[in-house]
């Protein structure tokens, strides 16, 4: 359905109890897909949480470097850890249409930091959730450069509990 479709423009799956199989084909789907500008497999305050994991996040690298619609990702509460984040900031240092980012609650730590700011460095995003991320004050000094000099155009920016 995804891939065909040329009328859906929103996808949203938070809270469904996705795993990484079920990830990993959404995902791929969306790597067909030329219409969809939203896309939301978050999992925040629910029972039914989505856990894609790593691996999943993995097909993202290739979208984010070839869509060139997608402008809103929120993949928050999915447990993709530094190692998912990785394979996301891969295709981010190539994306110029993301706008929004939600990456809260992935058990992202400071050392995850560093991949994150140099992927931030140039894009278009404007809108960055971290919290609920281990990243603490080390990750925070990772980041501070990329708002002290002005080196990407975030206007909104989600620390709570980090």
């Amino acid at each position: 359905m995804l891939t065909a479709s040329k009328s859906i423009i929103s996808v949203k799956l938070s809270n469904n109890a996705l795993n990484k199989a079920g990830g990993e084909a959404l995902i791929n789907a969306l790597a067909y897909n030329q219409s969809i500008v939203n896309f939301d497999i978050s999992s925040l305050d629910a029972m039914w949480w989505n856990k894609v994991g790593p691996q999943a996040i993995e097909s993202f690298k290739e979208i984010l470097k070839f869509n060139k619609l997608l402008t809103f990702l929120d993949i928050s509460g999915n447990c993709i850890g530094n190692d998912g984040l990785e394979f996301l900031c891969e295709g981010l240092k190539q994306n110029k249409t993301l706008l929004s980012l939600k990456i809260a609650q992935n058990d992202i730590t400071s050392s995850g930091c560093e991949i994150l700011r140099e992927s931030l460095i140039g894009s278009k995003i404007q809108h960055l959730d971290i919290s609920w991320n281990k990243i603490g004050n080390v990750g925070l000094d990772k980041l501070k450069v990329i708002f002290m000099e002005n080196l990407a155009p975030i206007t909104y920016l989600d620390l709570h509990e980090i």
